[in-house]
């Protein structure tokens, strides 16, 4: 996702200097971001296929939609900042919120009850979450960097970055938190009532299921606030 977004000249797009800031080395750290992220899929697939053996993997959630483009939210910047930063915000919520996935996997992948090899799968959980703090560091660092300074805007005017950076980030959160949050659930939880129809315990399973999703939105509202 991050490849997918072209670094703009950042010093021409902000007023005041950036040398030294990790604004000016956006373009190496989306790169070790990216390297590392792969990895991270690999090490999540590794993971289930310790605890559960190898399951079979339904096709349908194998795979990732592109990213995709829409209208223009601030069109008192530049396009190719515009996209950079909604970008950047976009991939920072969907780490914090990962924090909640990560201590779930870990509880659940590391419960002896479960698995006979709970403690090779909890381990790559937790080499995965310590790769992510530093992805989270340096985009919060980032745009911290760009609030605090002074964005050229499309018609040569300043722009403050608070205002910017304030409102795509409470633009991200609440589409994170909703239409997108209720869409990804709405897409899995027929992925697996569609699975496990010839279960013989299909109804009992599909009312824990949809029990735990219940108190998963309780804790996904707490993200979000």
């Amino acid at each position: 996702m991050l490849r997918s977004v072209a670094v703009p000249p950042l010093q021409k797009r902000v007023v005041e200097p950036i040398d030294g800031t990790a604004l000016a080395h956006l373009a190496a750290l989306f790169e070790a971001h990216a390297r590392d992220e792969a990895g991270h899929r690999h090490m999540w697939e590794l993971a289930r296929d310790i605890a559960l053996d190898r399951p079979e993997i339904p096709k349908d959630l194998a795979g990732g939609a592109p990213p995709s483009s829409g209208p223009r939210l601030f069109t008192e910047i530049p396009a190719d900042l515009e996209a950079l930063l909604l970008r950047m915000l976009g991939v920072l919520v969907i780490e914090v919120f990962a924090m909640e996935a990560f201590r779930w996997a870990r509880a659940v992948l590391g419960d002896p009850a479960l698995f006979r090899r709970h403690a090779e799968a909890k381990a790559l959980v937790g080499h995965i979450q310590e790769d992510e703090t530093p992805h989270v560091g340096y985009l919060a660092t980032a745009l911290a960097e760009l609030r605090c300074r002074t964005v050229v805007g499309t018609d040569g005017g300043r722009v403050p970055g608070r205002s910017v950076i304030d409102r795509a980030r409470d633009a991200i959160v609440a589409f994170q938190s909703g239409p997108r949050h209720r869409a990804n659930v709405e897409f899995r939880t027929q992925v697996v009532e569609r699975y496990c129809a010839p279960h013989p315990r299909r109804e009992a399973l599909l009312a824990e299921f949809r029990a735990l999703g219940a108190a998963g939105e309780d804790g996904t509202a707490s993200a979000a606030r």
